[in-house]
Order: C-alpha cells, then structure tokens, then sequence
C-alpha cells in the first residue's frame, strides 16, 4: 500500500507492508505501488457528525449534501460532500470539501500517473480513542480524533487552537502508530458522487458463457428470419409465374409451349388482327414480371378493356404496375385495396387510349 500525502508541492508518501509498517518514505514522484490511499491537505476538508434515518445509498448522499448548509457557508454547488457508514448509534462521518480542490487533487494524481483506490480525510488516518483524544503532528497543524461528551470528533488545527477545543489533553501518536491504521478500510472516502471511480464491467462467473450462448441463438433467429423471408419471396414469385403462364395460356393457341410469357403474348398480339384482348395482356404480363410479390387473382376482358384482380401485400405494388401500363400507352384505373385473408386485393382495369 502507498499513502499519498498531496500538497502544493511535491508529494510525500509512504509504502506499506501488510501488516501496516512503513518500508519506504519518500518525496515526489511514488513508487508504483497499489493500492495508492490520497490523503488531501488536512485544513481543506471538514469532518462533522450527522444523524440520518435509514435510507439507500444515493437517498442518503442526497440528504446528507442538504445539511451540509448547516456546516459550510459557501453556495451548495461549489461543495463536495461525502459520507461514511452508520455506527451502532446511527451516525456517520461527514465530510465536506471544495468541488473545484477535489477536481484539482484528481488531476494532481493523474498528472503523476496515479489512480487512488481511495482518498481519505487526513485526521481519520488516526486510529479513534474511546476514553480521550488522539493527535498526530502533520506539518503545521495537528490531526486530532476525540470522543468527547457530545459525540466524535475529527479535525485538523494549528497546536495551540487544537488544544484548546479539546477538554483533555490529547495522546500523541508517532507515524507508526498512523501506518498501523491506516491500512485498515478507511471509515470515509471521499471518491462519491460525481467523483467516485468507475469501476470497469466485469461479467460474473458463467455469464460471459451465457452471454455467447445467447448470442449465438439471436444470430440463429436472424439468419432462420432472412431463410424464412427468403423462402415467402419465392413462393411469392413462383405464384406470380404460374398466374403470367396461365393467362398467357388462354392468349396462346391451345397446347403451345411457355417458354417467354411475355414475349410469346407480344408475338401472338404483334400478328394477331383483332389483338384486342392480346394487345393489352401482354403489358399487364410485363408489369407483373417487374412486380414478383403481385399475384392475378382473375381476369375478364372484352372488346376494348380488359379487368383484372391484383393480390398484393402493398398498395405500392398496384401504383408500380399502373405506372408501367401508363408508360406502356394504356389507361389504367385501380380500384381502392381491399383485405381479404391477410393480403390487399384490388381491381384493375386497363383500356387503350
């Protein structure tokens, strides 16, 4: 473990052992040790005690953020604030900072290629004195932990006002004594709320099985859907060929292979010479062949028009093969759709100009 002591300039810090025994000291640039525990400056966080009922995690941040009006003078939005777990009493530590330093701590770290695990107020590296008052020298100031009368208290002062605060004069500690403690999980970190660490997503044991599994079976979904789209479009297309080869049966003399529907009906009307009802099947034929989802449910004709009935899925299928027959010099005229068992019928009826 590595405690970083942040300040305006250089950092100090100390490696631990596990059992909490410092091994290495030093200034600057740490060592690349995990886990590194940031410890801000001592009079830049304020330490207070709060009752809040039992509420959920978030609930509870947000509650304690509003009474930190009662501590701190500066507007809301400025501040930080972040709790710790009840005790057997039902408080908990609150501490309350500067957005803008906790900002400038992260980027302090960040520029040092250092990703804190935690940052802790400094006073609650103090190990807590049930019957008194502890106090370490840090610098300038003095970090004291008490419980006093009226409940815990923590926080950083010059010497001679820290003794005065308190009712009892405190137990100093050496840097040992801070090491032994400090490994130990710290009863308030101030990475919350909007800067706490995010944790990268990691799947549990067996899932990222599942998670293959699962995936597997969607592509199987997709490509059956695309099978199965692919399957109706054929049946759709080979209904509408057998629809263009009947009709094309009745234009043709009787017996007369189907090689070229359209192109056999084109013939027949090109040397027939009446050609009335051939001279306008033959582009309803070729209008259908550039439509493979239409079907001709029926057909009649007489002298000069002929009246078919269109199965199809859209009306735009209908608009595409009135728009063919137009090009194709004839009038065309659809009926409004119709549903009938699950597809839109519509009659149409084609006549010369």
């Amino acid at each position: 473990m590595l405690l970083l002591f942040l300040a305006p300039a250089d950092p100090d810090w100390w490696q631990l052992d596990d059992a909490g025994r410092i091994v290495a000291r030093g200034t600057g640039t740490p060592p690349a040790v995990t886990p590194v525990i940031a410890i801000p400056p001592a009079d830049a966080v304020s330490l207070h005690r709060i009752t809040l009922p039992n509420l959920a995690p978030a609930q509870a941040q947000a509650a304690a953020r509003m009474m930190a009006t009662e501590f701190a003078a500066a507007p809301l939005e400025s501040l930080h604030t972040a709790i710790g777990s009840p005790g057997p009493d039902g408080q908990r530590w609150l501490a309350i900072t500067g957005a803008d330093a906790m900002a400038g701590w992260l980027a302090s770290l960040d520029a040092l290629g250092v990703s804190p695990a935690a940052m802790v107020p400094a006073p609650m590296l103090l190990p807590p004195d049930p019957q008194g008052a502890v106090a370490w020298p840090l610098g300038p100031l003095l970090l004291v932990r008490a419980a006093l009368p009226d409940g815990p208290r923590a926080f950083a002062a010059e010497p001679d006002l820290a003794e005065a605060l308190l009712p009892v004069a405190p137990r100093l500690l050496d840097a040992e004594a801070v090491a032994a403690h400090a490994v130990r999980p710290p009863a308030l970190d101030l990475l919350q709320g909007r800067f706490a660490r995010r944790q990268p997503w990691k799947a549990p044991p067996g899932q990222m099985k599942r998670l293959a599994l699962l995936a597997a079976t969607v592509a199987l979904l997709l490509v059956a859907g695309d099978a199965a789209r692919l399957w109706q479009a054929a049946r759709a297309a080979d209904a509408a060929a057998e629809t263009r080869d009947a009709l094309a049966a009745t234009l043709l003399p009787p017996g007369t292979p189907i090689t070229s529907a359209r192109a056999q009906v084109a013939a027949r009307a090109a040397s027939a010479a009446s050609g009335g009802f051939s001279r306008l099947a033959a582009p309803l034929l070729a209008a259908l062949e550039t439509c493979p989802g239409v079907s001709l449910a029926a057909v009649e004709a007489d002298a000069t028009s002929l009246s078919a009935t269109l199965e199809t899925a859209s009306p735009g299928d209908v608009a595409a093969i009135t728009a063919a027959l137009e090009a194709a010099g004839l009038t065309a005229t659809a009926g409004l759709p119709r549903g009938t068992a699950g597809t839109l019928q519509t009659d149409l009826k084609v006549s010369r100009r």
